[in-house]
């Protein structure tokens, strides 16, 4: 029998790898499920957060919450909008307009900045909050609550400038203008029902649609302003 042992092993190793290329010769539809291994973050650092698939982490098992590939969109489009005004507002002669339209139009871009930054910071932070661990949703909900901070404190601040530098140029304030103030007032209610559980995830975009189309319409201002000397109404 111990002379024909090795044969045996050698059948044995020669079944096992015909049965696993039968497996590999198998439909996809029929093999079992696997299970996504994330990447080492030590070994690809922190921007590896956002090489991971859309349905790791913000998607979890449940369809019905935003994935990455959204929020990466809209962080993509914010930047967009914070680089051309950014660039029209350079190549812009200031020397021939009036003080009343400079200070409106730096009170513009400000806004384009300000608002496009709270789209690409608050796009990035779920996936950010899930990969450090939290549950999904209760990741959502933190995520929710710094969203809902950081909005309000932006109208706190940004709103009133916008009121004064048209008082100020004896304008009354556009209706594209009041408009979007009703906008950040709605992404405020929304993230903070949010943040209490009341509304649920799948509504988290709602404030990133309102801020971009807040900084959309900034944007448009400081772009139609080109060779204006008067403040826009």
């Amino acid at each position: 029998m111990g002379r024909y042992f090795p044969f045996c092993c050698a059948a044995q190793q020669s079944g096992k790898s015909s049965t696993a290329d039968l497996e590999d010769d198998q439909p996809s539809s029929r093999r079992g499920p696997k299970t996504y291994v994330p990447p080492d973050m030590n070994n690809h650092g922190v921007f590896a957060i956002l090489a991971l698939p859309s349905t790791s982490y913000a998607a979890g098992s449940n369809p019905h919450m935003p994935t990455d590939d959204l929020l990466f969109t809209f962080a993509e489009v914010a930047v967009a909008f914070a680089g051309f005004a950014g660039l029209v507002t350079v190549l812009t002669r200031r020397d021939a307009r009036s003080p009343a339209q400079t200070a409106l139009d730096m009170e513009n871009l400000q806004g384009v900045l300000a608002a496009s930054l709270i789209v690409v910071a608050f796009s990035l932070l779920p996936s950010v909050v899930m990969h450090i661990g939290i549950e999904p949703k209760r990741a959502w909900r933190v995520a929710s609550g710094a969203f809902c901070i950081a909005a309000f404190t932006y109208a706190f601040y940004s709103i009133p400038g916008y009121v004064t530098r048209y008082r100020a140029a004896g304008k009354a304030l556009p209706v594209s203008l009041k408009f979007s103030i009703s906008l950040v007032a709605v992404s405020i209610l929304t993230l903070a029902l949010s943040t209490l559980g009341i509304v649920p995830e799948r509504f988290y975009p709602v404030p990133l649609v309102c801020y971009l189309y807040f900084a959309g319409i900034a944007f448009v201002r400081v772009f139609t302003s080109v060779g204006r000397d008067t403040p826009q109404g």
